[in-house]
């Protein structure tokens, strides 16, 4: 058994209130990670069946992508299913029953917490014993009153894109043939559409684009910001690729046209917007959030089915934020980083973004500033401790799970979109910087559970009266002179 770097009862910092109310802090974080996992562990075609040799002494490739698949599965699970962690909707019952049919079940979960809205973050502890019924999502709850109900675009967005990615891979029978995945996928079809509804009828303006914050029944903050508007055009271009018609277990009351036409709708407005304010997205847009615009453009020319809009993403959108980046990136493929930002979630950031600008155009120059870009990101690497530098030189690295999101996205673009066999570097990032930090809370019977030696915890024994649930916290910190972490924001956000 490998030995563990810390322990999570003495240094586990359980903040009472964590909530911010800065902008940034409202982005659902965990789940952009979460959205990088499954594209890593997909993209690579693994099984999802965990094998550890961690018990062996050794950790290898599957290990990490099967983890990968799971863990990011136990965090959607739970935020969209379980925890309360959002305003509630039930399906009518012939709706449910009808869904059942279609995947040729019999009976599904019981006390299921679907969400319209998911807020923005939470205390994952349990609130009640386990009455051993796994089925049972009412042994999943959480503190109602730990929870901020603020709901965003971004929190949103990302947590639509996840359902998403979800509902097609249970469709895909990426695990073999199984029904209950398949009513899994028409759960999440069905949550992704009733979130695209809630965001237009509530934080949507005349002006086509969306406010910043809702709370308690109104718009708490009125504010526009282009990462909110980024994030769900992202979404609703996935939204309308699915409901195509191309994907037999989609059977959410949004139809295509209408998913397109929310796309359609949000880039038109946003380029309305830029007339008036032309600083908005170009060229004010901070470096580390390029590489969002970037992803949310490609997913966007891949749907829309209006011949100008396509042209003006594919020929004018994409070439001027992926040329604003590499305008940005100096020779040796460093890029200008603002302060709250750190180098090393910039350049994967950087080159996540510059690998699909490179996709969808085909121009060299892009492939060309990504691995610029991916080479100065490996200056950061620390052999020793197996990770990336936050910041050169740095004596602590504070890695929150959106730079976890980050890095991952980096490992995903460069193995499978540029087909560089980085996956042993990958394999050690991911051991440390998810299951050694502390920042994977918990991890079910799939991955291990407490037996597998990796330093992850069952629920039941990580931490509190009942356990909490195998989601990620928000931010741990790693110490380079001890070698030890430290969890400073225990937190699901």
């Amino acid at each position: 058994m490998r030995k563990k770097m810390f322990s999570r009862k003495t240094i586990i910092n359980e903040r009472k209130d964590q909530s911010c109310s800065k902008p940034r802090c409202y982005v659902h974080v965990g789940l952009l990670t979460v959205i990088m996992l499954i594209t890593v562990s997909f993209g690579g075609r693994l099984l999802p069946v965990f094998t550890s040799t961690a018990l062996a002494g050794t950790y290898a490739f599957n290990d990490a992508a099967s983890e990968a698949y799971w863990y990011s599965r136990y965090n959607l699970g739970h935020l969209v299913m379980m925890s309360g962690m959002g305003i509630q909707f039930m399906p009518p019952k012939e709706k449910v029953m009808k869904m059942m049919e279609m995947a040729g079940i019999k009976a599904g979960p019981k006390n299921a917490y679907l969400v319209k809205a998911a807020y923005s973050s939470g205390d994952p502890h349990f609130t009640s014993k386990f009455n051993d019924d796994p089925n049972d999502f009412l042994n999943f709850r959480w503190d109602q009153a730990k929870i901020d109900k603020t709901v965003t675009p971004q929190a949103m967005g990302y947590t639509m894109i996840k359902e998403i990615i979800w509902s097609k891979s249970f469709a895909s029978d990426v695990e073999g043939p199984d029904p209950m995945n398949h009513f899994r996928a028409l759960v999440l079809s069905t949550e992704a559409a009733i979130q695209a509804g809630f965001m237009m009828e509530n934080l949507k303006t005349e002006n086509g684009l969306f406010r910043h914050a809702w709370k308690e029944g109104k718009v708490s903050d009125s504010s526009f910001t282009p990462q909110d508007q980024l994030v769900m055009l992202w979404a609703l271009s996935e939204l309308a690729s699915y409901s195509s018609g191309k994907y037999k277990w989609y059977a959410a009351p949004l139809d295509h046209q209408t998913a397109l036409k929310m796309a359609d709708g949000l880039l038109s407005s946003l380029e309305e917007y830029v007339k008036i304010n032309p600083r908005f997205i170009y060229p004010d847009l901070p470096t580390h959030d390029i590489g969002l615009a970037l992803a949310a453009l490609s997913s966007y020319a891949a749907i829309t089915e209006k011949k100008d809009l396509r042209n003006l993403t594919l020929e004018r959108l994409i070439p001027l934020h992926a040329q604003n980046l590499i305008n940005r990136m100096a020779d040796d493929g460093k890029l200008q980083t603002e302060r709250e930002f750190t180098q090393l979630a910039t350049q994967a950031r950087a080159v996540n973004g510059l690998v699909l600008a490179y996709k969808v155009t085909g121009k060299q120059r892009y492939q060309d500033a990504t691995l610029r870009a991916w080479d100065y990101m490996q200056t950061l690497w620390n052999e020793k401790a197996g990770l990336y530098a936050t910041r050169e030189g740095a004596s602590r690295y504070t890695y929150t799970t959106e730079d976890v999101g980050d890095v991952v996205g980096a490992f995903n673009a460069v193995i499978h979109g540029l087909d560089k066999d980085v996956r042993s570097r990958f394999t050690i990032f991911f051991d440390k910087a998810v299951n050694k930090s502390g920042l994977q809370i918990a991890e079910g019977p799939p991955t291990g559970g407490q037996e597998d030696g990796d330093g992850v915890p069952a629920p039941p024994m990580a931490g509190g009266e009942f356990g909490q649930a195998p989601v990620f916290a928000t931010e741990a910190v790693y110490d380079v002179d001890s070698g030890q972490w430290l969890l400073t924001n225990s937190r699901f956000s």
